[in-house]
Parts: C-alpha cells; structure tokens; sequence
C-alpha cells in the first residue's frame, strides 16, 4: 500500500514537473516573439541617372530589419544594372549594408556600420567603411522622426588605376521621416563621410504613398557626391527613382 502511494506521489510529482517545464518553454516562446520583431521590404522600379551613368535602368533594393530589447539589426543591400546593344553595359552598381545599434538609454544609441559600395561606372572597383559611433532619437512623436549620428571609423578604396587606399573617416548622419497623412509618408536621409583624402555625402529624398497594407508606391531623388575622383569621373551621380515598395 505504502509503495503505491510512494508511486503515487511520484507521479504527480513528475507530471507537475513536467507541465510546469512545458509552461515555462512556452513563456520562453512569447517572450522572444515579444521581444523579436522582423520586419522587411523590397523595391522595383524605373531609375533615371545622370552623371557617370546616363540611362533608364532598373533597380533593385532590399531591407530587412530585426529589434529585439535593445538591440537593432539593419542589413541594406541595392543593385542596380542595365544593359544596352550587344550585351554593352551602361550601368552597373552594387551596394551593401549592415548596422547594429544597441540602445542604453531610451533616446541614446551606440551603433556599429559596416557599408560595401561597387560602382563599375565610380572609377573605383570598390568602397569598404566601416563606421563606430553615437545616435540620439532628437524627436519621436506619432508623425514626426529625427535620428542623428555621428561616428568615426576607417575607409579603404580600391581605384581601377592606382594603389589601393586606406583613410580615416569621420561621420555624420541624419533621419527624418514625417507621416503627413495616413497614407503619405515623406523621407529624407543625410550622410556624410569625410575622410583625410576625400569626403563622400549622400542625400535621399523620398514620398511614399501606401496602396494598401503590404504595397506602397515612393518616387526618391538620391545625390552622391564624391570630392575626389580619378580623371575623367565626375564627382556627382543623381537618380530619380519610381518605385512599387513590397513590406512584410
């Protein structure tokens, strides 16, 4: 008798141990659901270009972001290409981008960047940056966003002609993002990386209008400009994009 309710008390203990693991994984669970969000969307569309690329081309991006606590993980990356007559390539670039952000006060952020730029048309065969630093959330309200950041880091060049180059940089940068309606969206993206030998600066504006939940359509103007180049590269490359905007 003794020993059945030993046996007995044994099993409910262990039955009760083990609904209480499965409870405790499944908390685990929507914890980390709770705390990972991922977040992602491509575009495609028309590019017109100026500068060392005069074309209509199309144009290929794609972002895809991870926050979990206080961490963020942002991983860019952007084709561009076209090809005219036989096979004679009048546009070709490729850009890459990854930056991790760690947040240890509610409007402060260090962050590490790492960007990868191949622009066949640049008179460079590449551009690596890497880039650590500090981000201030200055504004954070419904409609209105601003990010600014500054950072230090270095910079190698790889130029079709020449040595390859390596430099150290310091950077700045800024994110302003205002919800005019519930369907409009305006964008405007500043950065600029200034270095011993040459400064590089972006600009990215930008109107989205959503279509519905998961589509958008956005026309951008982007500005590139590089202060110095090889002989025969102009400084300044300009696109006008019309794009459809996928977000999942």
């Amino acid at each position: 008798m003794r020993k059945k309710q030993w046996l007995g008390l044994v099993l409910f203990i262990t039955v009760n141990q083990v609904i209480a693991a499965e409870s405790t994984d499944e908390q685990a669970v929507e914890q980390t659901v709770k705390t990972s969000v991922w977040n992602s969307e491509a575009e495609l569309g028309l590019v017109m270009t100026t500068g060392n690329t005069e074309t209509e081309t199309f144009l290929l991006k794609a972002k895809v972001i991870n926050t979990r606590e206080k961490w963020k993980h942002i991983v860019r990356g952007e084709a561009l290409r076209n090809a005219e007559g036989d096979d004679v390539v009048t546009a070709e670039r490729y850009f890459l981008s990854g930056k991790s952000e760690y947040t240890f006060r509610r409007r402060s952020y260090v962050y590490g960047l790492i960007t990868y730029d191949d622009d066949r048309f640049s008179g460079f065969d590449y551009i690596v940056t890497g880039i650590l630093g500090y981000g201030r959330v200055v504004m954070d309200r419904e409609k209105l966003k601003l990010n600014l950041e500054i950072g230090a880091g270095g910079r190698q060049s790889e130029p079709e002609i020449g040595e390859t180059n390596n430099e150290t940089v310091g950077r700045a940068a800024g994110d302003f993002e205002w919800k005019i309606s519930k369907s409009a969206t305006f964008i405007q993206e500043l950065s600029t990386d200034v270095g011993e030998d040459k400064s590089i600066s972006r600009s990215l504006t930008a109107l989205s209008t959503k279509i519905n939940s998961y589509l958008s359509s956005r026309i951008a103007y982007q500005v590139r400009y590089t202060s110095e180049v090889p002989p025969g590269i102009e400084k300044k490359d300009t696109e006008l994009t019309f794009t459809l905007v996928a977000k999942y």
